[in-house]
């Protein structure tokens, strides 16, 4: 077998190990392979250790992107590098908790990214609390577009509670 993947088959299974990854990956033994995204994993897993919630490890290996749909949580995810190494990324709702979006990169290092509000500033001041109104459903709009951009959009099948909480977060009422 040839190409970025190269296959090997034994009395103890198959494995594939990717061998355009560059440094850090490398054969341990069996069909186990060191990844450096090992450490950015292990800390998503954690996140959800209390829901059972796991990246899967094909994903992780074939660097593919994906969602989870579990424990009233809708989590998109997708691998990626920048200058400063490879990455995770990961947008996690859930009715009771809000939105979060992170980045971890493959040194250990976070990044805390734009993720659509749930709560606005008010006034008492009518003219001033239109003004506040008008400019959270507008950050929350421009969040949800690089949101979609970038894969991490409602399909439609999201816990509920969920898709609820978007709506309301970009949706202006229309109390006329």
């Amino acid at each position: 077998m040839q190409g970025e993947n190269a296959g090997e088959c034994g009395a103890g299974g198959c494995g594939t190990i990717r061998r355009d990854r560059g440094p850090g990956w490398e054969r341990t033994g069996g069909n186990t392979v060191s990844d450096v995204m090992d450490a950015a994993v292990a800390r998503f897993n954690e996140l959800f250790t209390e829901w059972g919630i796991r990246l899967p490890p094909r994903n992780v290996a074939q660097r593919r992107r994906g969602r989870i749909l579990k424990g009233g949580w809708a989590i998109w995810y997708l691998f990626g590098a920048d200058d400063r190494g490879e990455y995770l990324d990961f947008y996690w709702a859930h009715r009771m908790c809000g939105d979060e979006h992170t980045r971890f990169y493959a040194d250990g290092g976070r990044e805390d990214l734009d993720a659509i509000m749930e709560f606005r500033r008010s006034s008492p001041d009518p003219v001033e609390d239109a003004r506040l109104e008008a400019a959270f459903f507008a950050e929350n709009q421009r969040i949800a577009a690089l949101l979609e951009a970038k894969g991490f959009g409602l399909a439609g099948d999201e816990p509920g509670g969920v898709q609820m909480n978007r709506y309301l977060h970009l949706n202006p009422r229309d109390d006329a």
